[in-house]
């Protein structure tokens, strides 16, 4: 593989701090702003992560709320969608980061759905609005209905009403 491939591949990965990844996710969003800024809504969005992009994800807002250098991440997403992963985010760090809504999703046959159903109910005990959406009679997989299943969930997750 070219070296500059392996690179790129490298800065990207899952092998990064959370640190390394919030500086990334924050670079690739200089980089769509500059390059279509007329395009580019200010209001705060959501951030979505699949599988082990879900525990990326996590950790971008959770360190984005400790450190100063990746603060302006904290009012960039109030929504947070996390898909088919083994991940149990704290309220009380998800709050510090201004995360408002969050949604869950897996697969009926995802070995992940118990842990975000469980984790969904604790987040709402909590206080913080979190759902819990099906995403089919599948398993670890991106289901061929992704919009029809998520689009108004993550509507709602990065909304205020």
């Amino acid at each position: 593989m070219p070296r500059r491939k392996l690179d790129l591949l490298r800065r990207a990965d899952w092998s990064g701090t959370a640190g390394t990844k919030a500086a990334h996710l924050e670079s690739a969003l200089e980089k769509v702003e500059a390059s279509v800024e007329p395009f580019v809504d200010a209001r705060p969005g959501v951030l979505i992560g699949w599988s082990r992009g879900a525990f990326a994800a996590r950790d971008i807002l959770y360190v984005a709320a400790s450190e100063k250098a990746h603060a302006r991440l904290t009012t960039r997403f109030r929504g947070l969608v996390l898909l088919a992963a083994h991940v149990s985010p704290e309220a009380s760090r998800l709050r510090a980061a201004g995360t408002r809504r969050v949604v869950m999703a897996a697969g009926e046959y995802d070995g992940a759905r118990p842990t975000m159903t469980a984790a969904v109910a604790a987040l709402s005990r909590a206080g913080i609005e979190a759902r819990y959406v099906s995403l089919g009679n599948i398993g670890h997989k991106w289901p061929e209905d992704f919009d029809a299943r998520l689009g108004a969930s993550i509507t709602w997750a990065g909304s205020d009403d």
